[in-house]
């Protein structure tokens, strides 16, 4: 029969000085959709990954990037990091924070990831919102880029993290709505596959037409190369791979326009900054084409377990 779910345990708040949201350490959060159940699991230094030690002999791989990344909705061992583990038998220790754009990740490098033996960086872009994950809010605690390229100074959204609306201080850990009713009632689970197509069609960016692929602005650009640079600096003898997935409306863009702006700049950029470039966007409009729902959750925006393995197989051969 149904239960009624206890009060959630917060799993993802704003505490970290250095970059705002982090995971709470050692904890498991059950995550139901009408098309998912998984269980997420935290270590003690707070990342959504097994317990890693610090130091280590062989290669290891680091992986940052947001809730693509971490695998929201797929089990631990279907995300394409667990996947590169098993292809290859080199450790990829995951970095990755929901919600976070790319100047967070290059904090989660500096002041976390960093600190962990390792020999390469799997950076991945999601190009639907990284750009505007970047735009400091007024109700939450992250690191931006104040001033103009290339003059930037790495600035707070808040003076504290403890002003974020995410704080655990402000935190409300009373039952959801929606934890009770995804449990109990049959047609919240239909509502919530009509608006997770929803989801999946439309983009998370400004508006529903919105494709990060195509609709960034220079400046926008310009941040991200700029964190993208700073990470390259940190890790001069490392080998970096950036890596641009693609949501369902970049898919659709790409086969109107058959042009592909972003990745042309990141292609650029990658021979200035020192970077290998693997870009989703073709690979997955070409093998997918007509296909292209089957890469991503029924109920949710997020890759599939077949996504995620798309993913998984052209970090391999860009590694080649």
């Amino acid at each position: 029969g149904y239960s009624m779910p206890k009060a959630e345990v917060p799993f993802l708040l704003d505490t970290d000085p250095n970059f705002g949201a982090a995971y709470v350490p050692d904890t498991t959060f059950e995550h139901r959709r009408a098309c998912f159940e998984v269980t997420y699991r935290s270590n003690s230094y707070g990342t959504v990954d097994s317990e890693r030690s610090r130091t280590a002999e062989g290669p290891r791989a680091v992986v940052l990037g947001d809730s693509f990344a971490q695998g929201h909705g797929v089990n631990a061992a279907d995300r394409f990091s667990n996947l590169l583990e098993a292809d290859t038998g080199v450790p990829h220790l995951n970095f990755a924070i929901a919600g976070t754009g790319p100047t967070q990740q290059y904090q989660v490098y500096r002041h976390l990831a960093r600190r962990f033996d390792h020999d390469r960086v799997i950076i991945s872009l999601l190009p639907d919102n990284d750009f505007r994950d970047d735009q400091p809010p007024a109700d939450r605690y992250l690191p931006y880029w104040k001033g103009s390229y290339p003059d930037y100074t790495l600035a707070y959204s808040l003076p504290d993290v403890s002003g974020s609306s995410r704080h655990p201080s402000r935190f409300d850990a009373s039952i959801k709505p929606h934890d009770v009713l995804t449990q109990i009632s049959f047609f919240y689970n239909v509502i919530d596959w009509v608006a997770g197509y929803r989801k999946l069609m439309q983009s998370r960016g400004r508006d529903a037409n919105f494709a990060g692929y195509f609709d960034f602005t220079d400046e926008e650009f310009l941040r991200l190369r700029y964190s993208l640079a700073r990470l390259r600096q940190d890790a001069p003898n490392h080998r970096l791979t950036v890596v641009a997935l693609p949501r369902y409306r970049d898919l659709m863009r790409f086969q109107e326009a058959q042009t592909n702006p972003l990745g042309a700049r990141l292609t650029d950029t990658a021979t200035t900054v020192g970077f290998t470039f693997v870009d989703l966007l073709p690979r997955m409009a070409t093998e997918f084409d007509g296909r292209e729902r089957t890469l991503f959750l029924g109920c949710d925006g997020h890759y599939s377990p077949i996504g995620h393995r798309v993913v998984a197989d052209a970090i391999l051969d860009g590694a080649r």
